[in-house]
């Protein structure tokens, strides 16, 4: 019975020191998502790509385990966000160069995403609604700036695989980081990259070397470019 306890503990102890990072490819959520205020394509926008027409955004930062969710907050303001009442979560603390910086990675800030992020994820993690922020846009930054994120960007339009994914992955972070990567799909097309890390460091290399294999269900899809199609739908 107490080596079982010591088992559950120790165990719960290794998962509260991991966490999941979901990249999104904007261009793919948006063909799914077409009424979303960040998916919504003026005219400047086609005389002048954004970063997230070639770059990954960021979806979250989680803590893990999956139920590590909502930590110490009201169950008013748990029922506000379950039911997508964003705009009226409280505002989320951030000074300004954090959120301008957070505004650039994060296009879903538009339809008040932060705000949710912080509310289900962020309280969880530890720390600051600031430094939760800055941590999540260093390592966006860092995927964005290496290897991995030029196989996305010199791809678009073209079909890449999980393989491929991984093998440059190592080659970007270090053996073995590959292994922490899955992708997300639908209807053909690559919509997210989960990336499951470590804690204690700013630095994603050593994150992954300190995280847990992933599971990925989708095996490659297409990289997305940016506008609507008349059909959002690929080959398999």
């Amino acid at each position: 019975m107490r080596f079982l306890l010591l088992s559950i503990i120790l165990s719960y102890m290794a998962n509260a020191n991991q966490n999941l990072l979901a990249l999104s490819w904007h261009n793919a959520f948006c063909e799914t998502h077409r009424y979303k205020k960040e998916c919504k394509r003026g005219l400047n926008d086609l005389i002048r790509a954004k970063a997230s027409d070639t770059h990954f955004v960021l979806h979250g930062l989680w803590p893990q385990p999956r139920n590590n969710v909502y930590c110490n907050l009201s169950k008013y303001i748990i029922k506000k966000d379950k039911s997508r009442r964003w705009r009226q979560l409280p505002i989320v603390g951030l000074d300004t160069q954090t959120y301008m910086a957070l505004a650039k990675i994060m296009p879903g800030i538009r339809s008040q995403l932060h705000k949710h992020e912080w509310v289900k994820h962020g309280t969880c993690y530890g720390k600051s609604a600031n430094e939760y922020f800055k941590d999540a846009i260093s390592l966006v930054n860092q995927v964005n700036n290496s290897a991995l994120g030029m196989l996305f960007s010199k791809n678009i339009g073209k079909k890449i695989s999980l393989k491929q994914v991984r093998t440059v992955a190592n080659r970007a972070f270090g053996f073995g980081a590959g292994k922490r990567m899955a992708l997300r799909c639908k209807n053909g097309m690559i919509t997210e990259l989960w990336i499951n890390i470590g804690s204690g460091s700013n630095d994603l290399s050593r994150l992954l070397k300190n995280s847990k294999p992933a599971y990925s269900r989708c095996k490659g899809g297409y990289v997305d470019k940016a506008g609507f199609r008349k059909k959002a739908k690929f080959g398999r």
